[in-house]
């Protein structure tokens, strides 16, 4: 149970920061922060690998080319 009552106890913290971000951001833009749905963290996850993966493959074919430039030729 001493597992327990300090979980219960970090959760209850946790609680209360999180009270006083939203307080904060309200009085700072006089509203509440938006709200995350259910599928918006995997779309967001989706997008930023569909935005970095081009510039990886492209670096990557600059560097493989490189090499195959100064290292074959």
């Amino acid at each position: 149970m001493v597992v327990q009552d300090k979980m219960d106890q970090a959760l209850e913290l946790y609680h209360e920061r999180q009270k006083i971000k939203t307080e904060e951001y309200r009085r700072r833009y006089g509203e509440a922060p938006p709200e995350v749905e259910k599928g918006d963290v995997p779309a967001m996850i989706l997008a930023a690998f569909l935005m970095i993966l081009p510039a990886v493959l492209l670096l990557l074919i600059l560097m493989v080319g490189a090499g195959y430039f100064f290292l074959l030729h």
